[in-house]
């Protein structure tokens, strides 16, 4: 070959191997770096995610792997800061995405922000995420109004098809001494008339703050900055019938004051533990419900122990036959096995000094209740809503609630 073909050759193939690919390099560099293309990034997370975002910095260190600084989520209503994450790493495999969050915080009170996000914009619309992801995370900060829980070991696995879209979270909290993670899964179902949506929530003997669920069911704040919640519950909602669903659970540390309040005619103070055997619910009314109540070192309205005499027909003790209405009776203990379903309710004391039938007694060892005499049980449910409004009047949310929510069989009349 002459001279000036060969030297022809390698400035051609100098230029493709060599000068092409740095000029391409450089290009992309220059290109991730200018500010419309980091622009361009945050409108395109903001569309996905349905909220305010703003980047530091955006670089791909290696095809396939995107990294993200200074993310910072916005509420496009208030303005508030959602999340705050110092870097980000985005993993684009095969089979899914792999998100790695790093010196994250996030903001307790909008936590329903996120999971509408989740449930409308991902779950509900698979197509928007078509492939599974999974987001890790070391260590995550959730600011609370009750002070900073701190998320350990945080997994986020996200998986879509054509027949459902399931996420599921697993974490652990370590500054609060749990043994197991935390799991809850999020299923939504496409292919039915009516698609619906699952949950499922597991403390595997872990202790989970009653705070942290606040944001999803804000009457929980009434149960007090100590109540926690350890078992399991499952069922689904988002159904034209209403939600239903099961479970067995223990809530610990629940202040009955604040829990009560101003929905309760009667004063009930003491700090509550519910040991709950098992509980269903259909179209969103309580159907069954097994399991145990104890209220220590608390103490009751004489107007509340008239009234529970007088609907539940329980038994007083002979040297405390009536009390004065307005007085307080100060209790230690009181413990009663209860079960309620259609049939009634069916209220069962404790052995206590020589009696195999007592609900509750005061710090002298006195008897105060006793169970109802076997021959009235099962109980109308109705007896409840008496006791909480005894003039029946539907327009109290308090009354309107409990009878939209017990299983009050028939008409429910003022008899």
């Amino acid at each position: 070959m002459h001279v000036t073909n060969r030297r022809l050759i390698c400035r051609i193939a100098f230029l493709a191997l060599c000068v092409l690919p740095t000029l391409l390099v450089i290009g992309r560099i220059v290109a991730y770096s200018i500010p419309g293309y980091r622009s361009s990034v945050q409108s395109q997370l903001a569309a996905m995610l349905g909220v305010g975002v703003s980047l530091g910095e955006v670089s791909h260190p290696r095809p396939g792997l995107v990294m993200l600084t200074n993310l910072r989520l916005v509420d496009p209503e208030t303005d508030g800061i959602l999340a705050t994450v110092q870097d980000l790493k985005v993993a684009l495999r095969s089979d899914r995405t792999v998100v790695r969050l790093g010196d994250a915080t996030f903001q307790g009170r909008y936590l329903k922000k996120f999971y509408q996000t989740l449930h409308d914009g991902i779950l509900c619309a698979p197509g928007n995420l078509a492939v599974p992801f999974q987001l890790d995370s070391s260590k995550i900060i959730l600011r609370q109004e009750t002070g900073e829980l701190t998320l350990n070991n945080l997994q986020i696995d996200y998986v879509p098809s054509s027949e459902r879209s399931e996420a599921t979270f697993t974490f652990h909290a370590a500054d609060l001494g749990m043994s197991g993670p935390i799991v809850i899964r999020i299923t939504r179902h496409h292919r039915v008339p009516t698609p619906t949506t699952a949950f499922a929530l597991q403390t595997h003997n872990s202790r989970l703050p009653c705070s942290g669920l606040a944001p999803f069911l804000p009457f929980v704040k009434r149960c007090g900055l100590d109540c926690t919640f350890n078992g399991a519950v499952w069922g689904v909602a988002h159904t034209d019938l209403g939600w239903q669903g099961e479970g067995a659970f223990e809530l610990s540390s629940v202040d009955l004051e604040r829990l009560l309040g101003d929905r309760l005619s009667h004063h009930w103070s003491g700090d509550c533990t519910v040991q709950c055997e098992s509980v269903r619910a259909e179209t969103g009314r309580l159907t069954e419900l097994r399991g145990t109540l104890v209220v220590r070192d608390g103490s009751v309205s004489g107007s509340l122990l008239q009234a529970a005499r007088q609907e539940l027909r329980v038994r007083h003790n002979a040297s405390h036959d009536t009390y004065p209405a307005d007085e307080l009776i100060e209790f230690r203990e009181l413990a009663v096995d209860l079960q309620l379903d259609q049939a009634g309710l069916e209220l069962r004391g404790r052995r206590w000094d020589g009696y195999e039938d007592v609900l509750m007694y005061d710090d002298a060892g006195g008897i105060i209740l006793r169970e109802p005499d076997p021959l009235d049980q099962p109980l109308p449910t109705i007896k409840l809503v008496r006791i909480v409004d005894p003039s029946m009047n539907i327009l109290r949310p308090a009354t309107a609630n409990l009878l939209h929510f017990l299983p009050i069989p028939g008409q429910v009349t003022n008899e």
